[in-house]
């Protein structure tokens, strides 16, 4: 549940995951150039669907798109339905291959009361999450063969990337005859979602809709304002940096044309993703007015 970046709202002291998350739009990746069979998803369906679909489920997105969020978010709705999920990140794992040291580390981390007979004695209903997928040591050849030994513990797999494993035709080999998904950028279905969920938070039981849509169609200007311009994708993260900023700003402070602290809030934050220090703050600056 937790968000990894520190949002503060005016109705909520504490924001958790669940608080201000939403599904994205997946499209089913066509490598083909005929792009008439291309489908967009919900990603709540792919996630944990009630039919369990087995087998190995590769999830591709860009940088901010919402990763490692999906990646928590399936871990939650497998639980919740009944499943025994467990989260592995690609980037800490070992470079020998050795499945059930791995497993047995991650299960004792994240169940009470289990080991990895016991566990894999219930294989139906593994799932695993395995997160930052570009990021792991093994070449091609043992990417698969770790692939495959997961395979004998866990019924389902879903494997999250960066979408640059597209480019690597070795390691997106093993994904072939798989499902293959891209996360898409927030549509303005999904957008407006995102700021009724922001604008409702701490509130949802005693706001008013016609407030509510008052809220919605004001927070909407401004965001579309910024997004249509390309300043800033459409995603959830900075759409959400966004609406922290507008919030925390009165509205004589800004125009419809001048979202000044909202650009500096970003490249702010863009530094400290960046692990510059504060104090070298002033020089980056001063770099990029010159830029």
């Amino acid at each position: 549940e937790d968000t990894e970046i520190v949002f503060q709202h005016k109705n909520k002291e504490s924001i958790f995951q669940s608080d201000i998350f939403i599904y994205p739009d997946l499209r089913t990746f066509n490598k083909s150039d005929d792009d008439s069979t291309e489908l967009v998803v919900d990603s709540s369906r792919i996630l944990a669907n009630d039919e369990f679909e087995t087998g190995v489920v590769l999830i591709l997105g860009g940088e901010q798109s919402g990763k490692k969020t999906l990646a928590k978010r399936a871990f939650i709705d497998n639980y919740e339905k009944g499943f025994y999920p467990v989260f592995i990140e690609s980037e800490c794992l070992p470079t020998r291959i050795d499945v059930e040291k791995t497993v047995t580390k991650a299960i004792s981390e994240q169940y009470e009361r289990v080991d990895f007979i016991s566990y894999s004695s219930s294989s139906e209903c593994c799932v695993l999450v395995l997160t930052g997928f570009n990021n792991i040591k093994l070449n091609a050849k043992y990417q698969k063969v770790l692939l495959d030994k997961f395979g004998e513990t866990f019924s389902r797999i879903l494997v999250f990337s960066d979408s640059e494993l597209r480019y690597n035709d070795q390691s997106f080999a093993i994904f072939e005859g798989h499902q293959v998904y891209e996360i898409l950028r927030l549509s303005y279905l999904k957008k407006d979602e995102l700021i009724t969920k922001w604008n409702s938070l701490g509130v949802i039981e005693t706001i008013g809709e016609k407030e509510l849509h008052a809220l919605n169609d004001q927070s909407r200007q401004h965001v579309d304002s910024i997004v249509r311009r390309n300043i800033i994708p459409s995603k959830p993260i900075f759409i959400l940096t966004v609406l922290q900023t507008l919030e925390s700003t009165k509205p004589m402070d800004y125009k419809l044309t001048s979202y000044g602290h909202c650009y500096e809030h970003l490249i702010r934050q863009s530094l400290i993703k960046a692990k510059i220090s504060n104090d070298d703050f002033g020089t980056h600056i001063n770099y990029l007015m010159e830029l």
